[in-house]
């Protein structure tokens, strides 16, 4: 009988499970876990946690038909580290082929997103407030989102990742992520204002093929150079100077300094703006020059918007560059079904490191997932008065059925998959309904 392309993507998953599987030893500290064999294999237990849904753990271990205490498993858990899920993502990724294309180029988005934690005053993500003296516990993941292929190409957790309490620096996030990795295709990474910095725009022009848009502020508290820029439509290059040290050259000749307080001694006042500069040291000059591209347009709304970029204006003019940045918005559909749909929001432990576990298996799970579903055409009935889509929410867990059951077949899988569709209305509008979102207890979670 020959495969279709969901049973070619359930084989290729696990050969990454089967490959990231033998490297178990460098995912541990004792080697001797691995040693003999266990009630619960490695690939097992990578496998069970890349279909997990929002139950409680003693009903996801029947449901999958794993004979064993939910603390067994647990404990299983903790002698695999997280870059074994890592590994399977990375694996899985590199199997898979992801040709759609801009003009050459591959598009990505990169964004953070806060995901809500159990309460662990040992961990590394607790935080305490003077509204809530009790503390807290979120972790703030960076995700790189491919916008064509539909597909998540990267994920960091800030630098250290587990080891340090910088989980909330995007910026230093979206450093680990654009440096783990050379460029041979031609890419472009479109930002949101969070990134915004002198420090952010240098690091993106210092590797070969990367190109990025950033959406920045145009206010008071806008970057000097974008400051100055009439509020007008425009497409300008800009270029300054960035410099650490206050002499009379510097600002004679206008360049633009930042206060590192890398001084060692130096006390500095409350007031003083301590800003992120990476670029110093005998390697790099005093003055550091920059250039890039400033783009302003107006929205249907009537306020404008400004970009930098280094995009070449031939090939992307403002039109191409509005409609890149609306792009950007598929990464907040895809993370709200990340959360929601595969099941990100409803984890299964406290500890740092089993979060990490779940939110590389969520990934990887959602990617198998929308690739299987970017494939199938729904076909559109001539008396419909919208057209239909796929409901991503009944296919993510028809997808996890699949996987889980060698006996579903990729044929019916598909089949399935066409019976639920939802409708497309174009132009619908609403207001964010933006607030803060509490962990779903353990004991709350639906047994059946």
């Amino acid at each position: 009988m020959p495969t279709n392309h969901a049973d070619e993507l359930r084989r290729k998953l696990n050969q990454a499970i089967q490959k990231a599987a033998v490297l178990r030893g460098s995912y541990s500290d004792d080697i001797r876990h691995f040693s003999r064999n266990r009630k619960l294999p490695l690939e097992t237990l990578i496998r069970f946690l890349l279909t997990m849904t929002g139950g409680t753990l003693n009903r996801e271990l029947y449901d999958t038909g794993i004979e064993i205490a939910a603390s067994s498993f647990v404990d299983r858990r903790k002698q695999v580290g997280y870059q074994c899920f890592r590994e399977v993502m990375k694996r899985f990724n590199d199997l898979c082929d992801d040709p759609a294309a801009l003009k050459g180029y591959r598009l990505w988005a990169i964004d953070g997103s806060t995901i809500p934690c159990p309460r662990n005053s040992s961990s590394n993500n607790y935080y305490t407030s003077e509204s809530n003296p009790k503390g807290y516990n979120n972790t703030h993941a960076n995700l790189i989102l491919d916008i064509l292929n539909q597909t998540f190409v990267d994920c960091s957790m800030g630098e250290g990742e587990i080891d340090s309490r910088k989980a909330h620096d995007e910026q230093g996030a979206l450093y680990s992520l654009v440096y783990r990795r050379k460029y041979y295709q031609p890419t472009i990474v479109v930002l949101d204002r969070g990134y915004e910095s002198y420090n952010t725009i240098a690091h993106l022009q210092n590797n070969p093929n990367l190109f990025f848009v950033l959406r920045v502020k145009q206010d008071k508290a806008a970057l000097r150079p974008v400051r100055d820029l009439p509020m007008e439509e425009l497409d300008r290059d800009l270029a300054w100077t960035i410099t650490t040290r206050q002499t009379n050259e510097a600002k004679e000749k206008g360049w633009i300094f930042l206060q590192t307080g890398s001084k060692k001694g130096k006390i500095n006042s409350p007031g003083t703006r301590i800003t992120r500069w990476d670029f110093t040291g005998p390697m790099f000059p005093d003055a550091y020059p920059m250039t890039c591209r400033a783009v302003r347009f107006m929205l249907d709304s009537g306020q404008y918007e400004t970009l930098l970029t280094n995009l070449p204006r031939d090939e992307f003019p403002i039109s191409d560059l509005k409609e890149l940045y609306h792009m950007r918005w598929k990464i907040e559909t895809n993370i709200r079904f990340l959360k929601y749909c595969v099941g990100l929001l409803n984890l299964h432990s406290r500890t740092d490191e089993l979060i990490l576990q779940e939110i590389y298996a969520h990934l990887t799970m959602f990617n198998f997932c929308n690739r299987v579903c970017r494939e199938i055409e729904i076909s559109q009935k001539s008396g419909n008065r919208y057209e239909r889509k796929i409901d991503m929410a009944m296919a993510i867990y028809l997808c996890k059925r699949f996987f889980r059951d060698p006996d579903f077949s990729g044929e019916r899988l598909i089949r399935d998959i066409k019976r639920y569709t939802q409708p497309i209305r174009p132009n619908r509008v609403d207001e964010r309904n933006l607030k803060v979102k509490s962990f779903p207890g353990f004991p709350y979670r639906i047994p059946s």
